[in-house]
C-alpha cells in the first residue's frame, strides 16, 4: 500500500508542475498578446500645418497601419534591387554576346582573307605547271572535271544558311580540285625524270616519321580547333606516334630555323629547291641547327607534344613560297 501511495503522490507532483508550467506559458504568452493588441491598436494624429493662413489639417493613423507601409516599402525596395541585379546580369550578357560577334567576325575576315591568298597562289602553281608540263611535252590541259570535285566536299555538309560561308567553302573545294589535278601531272612529270635524276629527293615526298609509323590524326584543310573549339583551316598534316619517335627530313635541303613559340612549341624549318619549304612542330627535341645541311630521310627532331597540343605528334607543313599546300598530295608521289 505504501509503494502505491508514494506512486500516487509522484504522479500527482508530476502532473501539478506540467500544468502550472502550461498555466504559466499561457499567461505570458497572453500578456505579450494584449501589450502587441494595444501596440498595434495605438493611434497617432498627424497633423499638416501650412506655411500659409489655411487652416491646418490632421488625421489618425495607427501602429498597425504603420508597420504594413514600413514592412510594403522594405519588400518594394528589395523585389527593386533584385530587379535592377537581372536587369544588370542581362545586358553584361548581351554586350559579351556582341563581342564574341565581334570576335568571330574579324576571324570570318582573316579566313576570307587566306582563301583569297590560297586562291591566287593555286592560280599562278596551275600556271607555272602548265608551262612545265608542256615544256616536257605532255599534254598541258588540266582535267578540269576533276577541279570540280575535292576534298573538302564532305565539309559542305554543315548545316548552315550563311551563303557567305557556301561560297568560301566552293572556293576551297575549286582550289582542292586545281591542286589534285595538277598533283596527277606533277606525278607524270616525276615519272620521266626518275631514272634521270633525284628530283623526289629534292622535293618533299617523304614521310616525315622514321619506319613509316605513325597515323593522320588531322588533314589539311577547314577543322574545328581541338582546344579552342573555332573553325580555321588547319595548313599541315597532324601525324600522331608514342613521344621520343623520330622525325626525319622529308627532302634534302637546309635547316633555316630552329625557334620555339607558345602555338608550336619546338619547331625547326627547312628550305629545299623548286622554293618548297617544310616545318615540323611541336618536337620534343630538335637534333639538327640553323645553316645544317640535311638529307632526304635524315633525323632530325623527336616528336613530342611541345606547345598547343592534345597529345604527341608532329604537325607537319609543305610551302611553296609564302602559301602553304596539302602534305598528302606529294607524299602520294613517292
Amino acid at each position: 500500500m505504501s509503494l502505491t501511495h508514494n506512486y500516487r503522490k509522484i504522479e500527482n507532483r508530476f502532473f501539478l508542475k506540467i500544468s502550472a508550467f502550461f498555466s504559466t506559458a499561457f499567461k505570458r504568452v497572453r500578456v505579450r498578446l494584449n501589450k502587441l493588441s494595444r501596440l498595434l491598436g495605438r493611434r497617432y494624429t498627424v497633423m499638416v500645418i501650412p506655411h500659409t493662413e489655411k487652416k491646418a489639417v490632421n488625421f489618425k493613423i495607427s501602429f498597425a497601419t504603420v508597420f504594413v507601409l514600413c514592412a510594403f516599402v522594405v519588400i518594394l525596395s528589395v523585389v527593386t534591387a533584385v530587379l535592377g541585379i537581372l536587369f544588370a546580369t542581362g545586358g553584361w550578357q548581351a554586350a559579351s554576346a556582341e563581342s564574341r560577334m565581334a570576335a568571330a567576325e574579324v576571324e570570318n575576315e582573316q579566313l576570307k582573307d587566306s582563301i583569297s591568298d590560297l586562291r591566287k597562289t593555286a592560280s599562278e602553281f596551275e600556271s607555272v605547271l602548265i608551262d612545265a608540263v608542256d615544256s616536257f611535252g605532255l599534254t598541258s590541259r588540266l582535267d578540269k572535271s576533276q577541279a570540280a570535285e575535292g576534298d573538302y566536299a564532305s565539309f559542305s555538309n554543315i548545316e548552315t544558311h550563311d551563303e557567305q560561308v557556301i561560297k568560301e567553302i566552293q572556293t576551297l573545294e575549286n582550289i582542292s580540285g586545281v591542286l589534285e589535278s595538277s598533283m596527277i601531272q606533277l606525278s607524270r612529270i616525276s615519272g620521266l625524270l626518275n631514272s634521270k635524276g633525284n628530283l623526289l629527293e629534292e622535293i618533299p615526298t617523304a614521310w616525315p616519321v622514321e619506319r613509316g609509323v605513325g597515323y593522320v590524326t588531322a588533314p589539311f584543310g577547314p577543322a574545328r580547333h581541338p582546344i579552342r573549339g573555332y573553325w580555321y583551316l588547319h595548313n599541315a598534316l597532324d601525324i600522331a606516334y608514342s613521344r621520343g619517335t623520330g622525325i626525319v627530313s622529308t627532302a634534302n635541303g637546309k635547316v633555316v630555323e630552329v625557334a620555339w613559340n607558345d602555338d608550336y612549341g619546338n619547331y625547326l624549318t627547312i628550305q629545299h629547291k623548286y622554293g618548297f619549304f617544310t616545318r615540323y612542330a611541336h618536337c620534343d627535341a630538335v637534333y639538327v641547327r640553323e645553316g645544317d645541311t640535311v638529307s632526304q630521310g635524315q633525323r632530325i627532331a623527336a616528336m613530342g607534344n611541345t606547345g598547343l597540343t592534345t597529345g604527341p605528334h608532329v604537325h607537319y607543313e609543305i610551302r611553296i613560297g609564302s602559301q602553304n599546300i596539302d602534305p598528302i598530295r606529294f607524299l602520294s608521289m613517292e
